[in-house]
């Protein structure tokens, strides 16, 4: 299906091929409309999939790394979605094959960033888990107050349950 702005864009081109004293090529006018769509589903799918990717899964974090690959591999199934229904002609073409590889590849890249942000912000809770529950032992350490192993021990022991 072709919109209004495709058909005057369209129309636009045969207008200039006949201004310059040429014959418009049907084909010619459908390719650049083609690829003028193209240009604009992927940068509205890229769009589409960062605003998602801010607003829906980046602040469930941290999670389960799970559940985060579930979260992404959903968005790049909806933003691929999106993609499709907005371009023009066979999805199998070789230029749309080569926008899609160029937007899995935006979405590979986005979910290494998303996996390892995870990472990191799991690894500075439990850093500071650790602290909290390690600070009364430094604290003891420091003023001398384990009279032996033992009651280090035992202490140590009580923060593992």
């Amino acid at each position: 299906m072709v919109s209004g702005q495709q058909l005057c864009d369209l129309a636009e081109s045969y207008v200039e091929a006949l201004n310059k004293g040429g014959i418009p090529v049907i084909e010619t006018a459908w390719e650049y409309m083609q690829s003028s769509e193209l240009e604009n589903a992927y940068r509205n799918t890229l769009e589409f999939h960062k605003k998602e990717l801010n607003s829906r899964i980046l602040p469930s974090l941290p999670s389960p790394e799970e559940k985060v690959i579930d979260n992404l591999k959903l968005l790049k199934t909806e933003s691929l979605n999106n993609f499709t229904t907005h371009t023009l002609g066979d999805i199998n073409n070789t230029k749309n094959q080569k926008y899609l590889q160029k937007l899995k590849a935006e979405f590979h890249l986005g979910k290494v960033q998303t996996k390892k942000k995870n990472t990191e912000i799991i690894i500075k809770a439990c850093q500071n888990i650790l602290d909290q529950l390690l600070s009364s032992v430094k604290q003891k350490l420091s003023q001398g107050s384990y009279p032996s192993l033992n009651d280090l021990q035992a202490d140590l022991k009580n923060m593992q349950k």
